[in-house]
Formats: structure tokens, sequence, C-alpha cells
């Protein structure tokens, strides 16, 4: 993808007189080669909220009256990345370190094992990227497909007790993190060159029941 950087160019007159124009200049774009390293970015959208990985305390009311528990990337968060064109093996682990400034992206994507090859560009023009958060539940790759397991029992890491409008108690369970599956997909071509996007939305959701 070409990136348009603008440049301002000032001239100044002898007679203290300065006009400026504005040059619009096409940054070149730098393609991939078969064996190059390939690089990652990551975020987390949803349709309706943002839903990512460290759980809010308490739930989102939206315009359109939709609950939502706000979380974020969570430093050295760790996703697998498989793709079947990648010259060097299928899929490898990455740990995600997540934006100073806004943790629903990151700030970096990196090896898990810094001494490990990281997935390289192979020889097909298009390559498809599949993503899966957290990468300790995945099992295997079967027929081109990612496994992973999904408890059927989820307990929460503990519960909350408030007093209530009515003069009564309200327990509220603080969920946990570890049952925060989340997927992504996406193509990239060599040519476009820069970092692979990937964009998690979630597998699962959080019932907020209360007693």
């Amino acid at each position: 993808m070409k990136k348009i950087v603008y440049y301002s160019l000032c001239a100044v007159a002898l007679a203290a007189l300065s006009s400026c124009q504005e040059d619009i200049v096409e940054e070149a774009v730098i393609p991939a080669q078969t064996g190059d390293e390939i690089t990652f970015g990551s975020s987390l959208t949803d349709v309706d909220a943002l839903t990512r990985t460290i759980y809010g305390d308490e739930p989102v009311t939206d315009d359109n009256v939709t609950y939502y528990y706000p979380v974020t990337w969570e430093d050295g968060d760790q996703i697998a990345i498989y793709c079947p064109e990648a010259s060097n093996g299928n899929m490898v682990y990455y740990k995600v370190t997540p934006d100073g400034s806004d943790a629903s992206t990151s700030s970096a994507v990196t090896k898990v094992n810094p001494d490990q090859a990281g997935l390289q560009w192979g020889t097909e023009e298009e390559h498809h990227f599949s993503a899966f958060y957290p990468a300790d539940r995945i099992v295997g790759l079967q027929n081109g497909k990612i496994t992973a397991t999904i408890p059927v029992e989820q307990t929460p890491l503990s519960w909350k007790s408030t007093s209530n409008d009515t003069g009564g108690t309200t327990y509220t369970g603080v969920a946990n993190t570890d049952y925060a599956f989340m997927w992504a997909y996406n193509t990239h071509n060599k040519s476009d060159g820069g970092d692979v996007a990937l964009n998690f939305k979630p597998w699962v959701t959080i019932l907020d029941v209360e007693i």
C-alpha cells in the first residue's frame, strides 16, 4: 500500500518576502521478498463494542442499551499465527505488547521464543493469516486448520458482593480472562510490504447474571 507524505517547502526572498508551497510526494513501497521475516500489527474489534483481554470491573452501557465489559491487551498476551504459504513452517507463537496510549492496539508483536525463526514470506504473492488467542489453548493443526480446546465449564475467578437499592446484596462473578477466546483472519500480498494487520474478534461472550 502506498503512503503519502506531505512536505512544506518555504523560499525566503531577499526583500523579506516569503512564499510557501506544499508538494505531495509518494513514498515508495518496499515489497517483501521470499524468506523475509513477516511482521505483524494487532488490534481488537467488535461489531458493537471493543472487546479485549482484560475485563473491566463494571459493564458499560452504550446508546443502544447494549452491555459489554471493556477489556484491553495485557503485556505478554500470546497469540498463535498460522500461514500455510509461509516458507518455514506454518505456525509460530507471538506475544503482544500493548500500545501505551491505546491498549486496544499493539506497539509490538514479537516472537515468544526470540531464538526461533518467525514466519517468513513464501513464494506465493498472496498469503493467508489466521491467528488465535490465547495461544496456550492450541492443541495442533488438522487439515490446515487450527484446533483448540474450549472448556465447557468456566468458573469465575472470584465473587464480589455489593449492596443494592432494594436493601439486598448483589453478587457479581469476576470473569476469568483465560476464557477470552478470540480470532483474527487476513490476507496480505508480498508486494504491499509493511506489517500484516490482525484485527481480533471475540469468539465467546460473558453472561452477566445478578443474584
